[in-house]
């Protein structure tokens, strides 16, 4: 693989597009014959370790963040990812929503809606329905449109589960 950086545009903000030009050019999920599995699962599981151990809102948590929603629509990415609880993670930083900045609140409530349109992710949200309706309820009326779609995206999805019915 290789990295090719690019100047940003003046709105978006560096570590943004490093993740996003890193995600297009290295292709990790997109070279199923050419790259082992294992290497892949070892590249998600790098960045979910890394937002464990960094402060909420640090540089290289955010950076961390915005590579991992990148590739979280691909599914060897949600499987690790599920794999690794991530969801539990997702809760405790948007409960601590006073603490974090709006694009670390962006980026994790669109993971949280990625990780709830597939099957498993749909019922490890069912497992914490109490606490997923209970922080989606404090963003719903946010004036941010970007976290305004995930959370309304991720209510969607979620009430096709019988248990979030009741």
């Amino acid at each position: 693989f290789f990295l090719m950086i690019r100047r940003p545009p003046r709105s978006t903000p560096l570590y943004s597009s490093a993740a996003s030009d890193v995600y297009k050019r290295q292709n990790i999920y997109l070279q199923k014959t050419q790259t082992p599995s294992i290497y892949q699962e070892f590249q998600s599981e790098k960045y979910i370790f890394s937002l464990h151990v960094q402060k909420i809102d640090s540089m290289i948590m955010q950076c961390a963040l915005g590579t991992i929603e990148k590739i979280s629509i691909k599914r060897k990415a949600q499987d690790v990812m599920l794999k690794q609880s991530i969801i539990v993670w997702i809760l405790a930083v948007l409960k601590n929503a006073a603490e974090i900045n709006e694009t670390t609140m962006e980026y994790t409530t669109a993971l949280l809606m990625n990780l709830s349109l597939r099957t498993e992710g749909k019922r490890k949200c069912c497992e914490l329905k109490s606490d997923i309706l209970k922080v989606l309820k404090l963003f719903i009326l946010t004036d941010n449109q970007q976290i305004q779609t995930h959370v309304n995206g991720t209510l969607y999805s979620l009430f096709l589960c019988p248990a979030i019915q009741k």
